[in-house]
């Protein structure tokens, strides 16, 4: 038999499997009905809930401490146009030009 690799996940990624593995459950739980032979395997009490949800907030940013902002230094202009760009347009604007052709800026 050959050898298994053991697959060694950072602390990043153990936590969006958790997540995953949490959002499933409340899932499961809110979307069953109690007709279904698997209620109540799917069934949480409250503070199972609770828990999960606390851990998500652990888990997962908070979106809600989001903020845009600009100054008056690099105000933010839109551009808005009548015709849609070609190709070569917009890679000419988005675009910096390095020895192995043309990449994405990244500022």
């Amino acid at each position: 038999m050959a050898k298994r690799n053991k697959i060694r996940h950072d602390e990043n990624t153990r936590q969006k499997i958790q997540a995953s593995q949490l959002i499933n459950r409340l899932q499961d739980h809110v979307l069953t009905h109690k007709k279904d032979p698997d209620f109540e395997k799917k069934e949480m009490t409250p503070s199972q809930v609770s828990a999960a949800m606390g851990l998500l907030k652990k888990i997962l940013p908070d979106l809600q401490a989001t903020e845009l902002s600009q100054s008056s230094e690099n105000p933010i202009t839109p551009i808005i146009s009548d015709r849609p760009m070609s190709k070569d347009e917009w890679t000419a604007q988005h675009c910096m030009d390095t020895p192995s052709g043309p990449t994405t800026r990244t500022d």
